[in-house]
């Protein structure tokens, strides 16, 4: 982040926080947060210790929060979001409660994220201390990139299709956004360092399980504050204690309270991740997901344990893939050059060129998680991966140079993903939903990102000279 005194840009040290009571504070908070895709995990994700592996998406979640240098008893809190054509407002009083005016429109997870960060800052700070931190006022403005919301879409026949979802997660990249950006600005927390992050993605997966009346997995949130990773969720018993008005919310400012755990997830050098909208009125998860632990809880083991061990492998064989990459970069490059051509994968030439096995095996689990899937979805009477969606990931998956293709998370009929290994496959596949008949579906324009693909922020603070009069900064 960025911290300015009086006009003078210095980078600040990372642990350093500016600290109030030498003038009047104006902070400026700038969080994004990106979408994600679960590309292996689906419902296995909601018990531990299954893992999911969770890629983050280039499309981003935008807040900006900006607070006032007059001081105040009380703050008044607007929330702009255009997308929603909403503009909301609260105010903190004295002793740190949070009303919401007469007037203002309905958005639990802006509510709900509202109280339950300021509700943590005055517990662990005090009232006086977050007032004096936001000031008289603090103005917040959200923002999504397209690709979380409904969209137009051209059809092989020119027809306007309404997408009706993406399925990308925005409540949860919105909460994340929103948390770390009020818990900047009323001094929560001050820098991006592991318990920074960590009090963020705690304060957000409560907001986000009280905004949804239930508790979730919470691999969406996690993957908006920590980027692409492995994930196996939190115990549900862990977050229950803090889901009343009142709770006292100090234990889920230390890393320990939620015992989720998180591992490294890459893709190897040349490998892409693409995702496509699939036209029509979207999938009803939660009914979805009622259906399946239903189904499972009369019918434990099977095809559910298969498939948490197939996940597992995946996982482990991506790992081996990069380590490979790294280690015999020149082989490496040979392989995915045949790996494109077309018949590759049905050939023993490409088994047989170094890493060549390990990308065919890769291909085959993620084959069988697909199957094992599909298998699960008709014993529980739910489609998971429904016949329209089955013909266009056949036919994506006849694209030379095209190594998996599957629904993501809990399935159904709103997108697809697709792991490609090449640029020129990537075309391929956009050309080849061009032109697909069954179904209308449009590629996104946002793509996997795995280094440093975690939440990021700007944080500008301006201190003006008590001895002068204040003067708003230019955000």
């Amino acid at each position: 982040y960025q911290r300015r005194v009086r006009g003078k840009s210095n980078r600040a040290d990372a642990n350093h926080c500016v600290s109030p009571g030498q003038g009047e504070l104006h902070v400026a908070a700038f969080p994004l947060t990106r979408t994600q895709v679960m590309v292996a995990g689906g419902y296995l994700v909601l018990e531990q210790p299954n893992i999911s592996l969770v890629v983050a998406l280039s499309a981003r979640f935008h807040c900006v929060c900006s607070t006032s240098p007059e001081p105040g008893s009380e703050c008044s809190i607007v929330v702009e979001c255009p997308q929603c054509d909403q503009v909301l407002h609260f105010l903190m009083d004295s002793q740190g409660q949070i009303v919401r005016s007469q007037d203002c429109p309905e958005n639990v997870f802006v509510e709900q994220t509202i109280r339950t960060v300021l509700r943590a800052a005055t517990q662990h700070l005090g009232a006086q201390a977050v007032l004096t931190q936001l000031g008289a006022s603090l103005k917040i403005e959200l923002s999504g990139d397209k690709e979380f919301y409904g969209q137009e879409i051209s059809g092989a026949h020119d027809d306007e299709v309404v997408i009706a979802k993406t399925g990308l997660g925005s409540s949860a990249a919105l909460t994340a956004a929103l948390t770390t950006g009020l818990a900047l600005c009323s001094g929560l927390i001050c820098d991006r360092s592991e318990q920074a992050l960590e009090i963020s993605h705690n304060l957000a997966q409560l907001s986000h399980c009280v905004a949804q009346g239930k508790i979730g997995s919470g691999f969406d949130v996690s993957s908006a504050i920590f980027g692409s990773h492995t994930y196996s969720r939190f115990a549900p018993e862990a977050l229950e204690p803090f889901m009343g008005d009142d709770a006292w919310l100090g234990p889920l400012l230390k890393s320990e309270t939620l015992d989720s755990r998180r591992g490294q997830l890459s893709l190897p050098t040349g490998m892409e991740v693409l995702l496509g909208a699939v036209a029509g009125d979207g999938s009803k998860t939660p009914g979805m997901v009622r259906k399946v632990l239903d189904w499972k809880n009369t019918n434990p083991g099977g095809v559910w344990e298969q498939l948490a061990l197939v996940n597992q492998s995946i996982a482990s064989k991506l790992g081996q893939l990069c380590t490979e990459a790294e280690t015999k970069p020149l082989d490496y490059v040979a392989m995915m050059a045949r790996s494109v051509q077309p018949g590759a994968f049905e050939s023993d030439d490409l088994k047989q060129m170094p890493s060549g096995q390990t990308l065919w095996e890769l291909q085959e689990l993620f084959h069988e998680a697909r199957t094992h899937l599909r298998e699960m979805g008709q014993l529980a009477g739910v489609e998971i991966e429904p016949p329209s969606q089955t013909a266009l990931l056949d036919a994506t998956m006849q694209i030379p140079g095209v190594l998996a293709a599957g629904v993501p998370g809990a399935g159904g009929f709103d997108a697809i993903y697709v792991i490609s290994l090449s640029k020129n496959s990537s075309d391929a596949v956009q050309k080849c939903w061009t032109t697909f008949s069954q179904v209308q579906v449009r590629r996104l324009e946002c793509t996997g990102e795995f280094e440093h693909s975690g939440i990021c922020w700007d944080l500008q603070r301006d201190l003006v000279s008590a001895s002068k009069d204040p003067k708003p900064s230019q955000v």
